[in-house]
């Protein structure tokens, strides 16, 4: 990931020609500064060497009687503690997504299914519907029919009262 140097790197590959791209900062940790040359960002780089120096600050505040070399040791052990924990955190995240995507998964199906009872719902309504309104034209023209009737025979009843 990164590369110490105690020389300036950049001028012995300019010497010779060569074109450099790496980037490069200086850095301070727990009191001590580093030149630092990556591919990655100089912010990057120096957001890394933040959280280094934050955690040995950390240790050697707690015990002033500790080396620096024991206590880059223990924060070494301890950072990698926590990405170990955190790797394997990250498979019971991945379980749970996948938990939650077949259950997101069932709950589409269901959904579709719904949709599938409430269109057939919707069809049998409409169909129902259409025939209630088929009987009520029949009932209406049975009773306009039977209208005229009785008005054709009231008019022949008085007719023949006549």
């Amino acid at each position: 990931l990164f590369k110490c140097y105690n020389v300036d790197i950049y001028s012995i590959f300019k010497g010779v020609g060569m074109m450099v791209t790496k980037n490069r900062v200086i850095v301070k940790i727990l009191g001590q500064e580093y030149s630092l040359v990556s591919d990655d960002s100089r912010e990057h780089m120096q957001r890394i060497s933040n959280i280094v120096d934050d955690k040995m600050r950390e240790l050697y505040d707690n015990n002033k009687k500790m080396s620096t070399s024991m206590v880059a040791v223990l924060t070494a052990l301890n950072m990698t503690d926590e990405y170990l924990k955190a790797v394997d955190g990250q498979g019971d995240v991945f379980k749970k997504i996948e938990n939650l995507e077949k259950e997101n998964q069932k709950l589409v199906e269901t959904l579709k299914n719904y949709e599938c009872t409430l269109l057939d719902m919707r069809i049998e309504i409409d169909d129902t519907s259409k025939k209630y309104n088929e009987k009520i034209q029949e009932y209406q023209d049975e009773i306009m029919k039977k209208d005229l009737e009785l008005e054709e025979f009231i008019n022949t009843f008085e007719n023949d009262k006549k």
